[in-house]
């Protein structure tokens, strides 16, 4: 019996109340997991123009219905999100627009870009596109559509992967080996189309053909039917600032019209880049 109880009393923990120094750290961790969701929520909301139904916004997140509803509830109190009570579905708000759209502004090279996007699509008769690198995504700032049928791969804010689009090929073409070899480590080069560069090797082939053109071509590799041809907008320290391209659908953008119009977006790049007070790389080394 002795032995029977000091082994209970061996097993026995004490349990302390918590500090008020533990109290406030278990505060800060839970209103950081609501953020966290919270923004979740409208990343998810963005991805799709159609709006999302409250279960399958809670499906998609990976969270508790009740948990969604909950925080959309504070996110319409502020007009992050809003609810259509026709469809019984979910949007992206007004103010996630108002956020959003000083990235635009904070670039303050857009509004200057903007005859350059105009030139471009009345001289190609395509969709031109202004476009940032933004967390090693490509990110359309703006637009100019063209008076041609056409379908948009990415809207404007929409981002996509480095590797299977024409102006993330051409911001590419001006990094090292070691710094592509990066991107692709962490995001890798996901298979969009049967087009579509997944091989390493051939990416480092077709970054030394942009470098030597001037310019880069998406040959239908992130969506069957489109191409899109961009070149690089350069800072004034010679690095890539953004990029611009011109985008269609392959019977409009056929092979023959392909090297005079990647001549095309190279000078008006180039254009842009004086206007903006930048340096293009040959002139920086002469």
């Amino acid at each position: 019996m002795q032995v029977a109880m000091k082994r209970n009393a061996i097993r026995r923990k004490v349990i302390e109340p918590k500090s008020s120094v533990d109290r406030d750290a278990d505060s800060r961790d839970v209103g950081v997991q609501s953020v966290d969701r919270a923004l979740s929520i409208i990343e998810t909301l963005a991805e799709d123009d159609e709006g999302y139904r409250l279960s399958d916004l809670a499906i998609r997140t990976g969270l508790s219905t009740s948990t969604v509803h909950r925080l959309l509830a504070t996110l319409e109190s502020r007009r992050f999100v809003q609810f259509d009570r026709t469809e019984l579905k979910w949007h992206v708000g007004a103010r996630s627009f108002t956020v959003g759209a000083t990235f635009a502004r904070r670039r303050n090279f857009t509004a200057q870009a903007v005859p350059y996007l105009r030139k471009l699509r009345d001289l190609t008769r395509e969709t031109a596109n202004l476009a940032v690198v933004d967390d090693e995504f490509i990110v359309v700032l703006t637009r100019m559509e063209s008076r041609e049928i056409m379908r948009s791969l990415t809207k404007v804010g929409g981002r996509v992967a480095m590797v299977a689009s024409g102006v993330g090929k051409a911001v590419l073409a001006t990094y090292s080996d070691d710094d592509v070899s990066a991107i692709i480590r962490h995001h890798g080069m996901p298979r969009l189309t049967e087009k579509s560069i997944v091989r390493p090797s051939d990416l480092f082939k077709e970054l030394e053909r942009v470098r030597r053109q001037g310019y880069a071509i998406d040959d239908e590799e992130a969506c069957m039917g489109l191409r899109c041809i961009a070149a690089v907008v350069y800072n004034a320290c010679s690095e890539p600032l953004a990029a611009i391209s011109v985008s269609g659908m392959t019977g409009r953008l056929t092979n023959n019209r392909l090297t005079a119009l990647g001549q095309t977006v190279r000078e008006v790049a180039a254009e842009l880049t004086l206007a903006l007070g930048g340096v293009m790389p040959e002139a920086k080394l002469g």
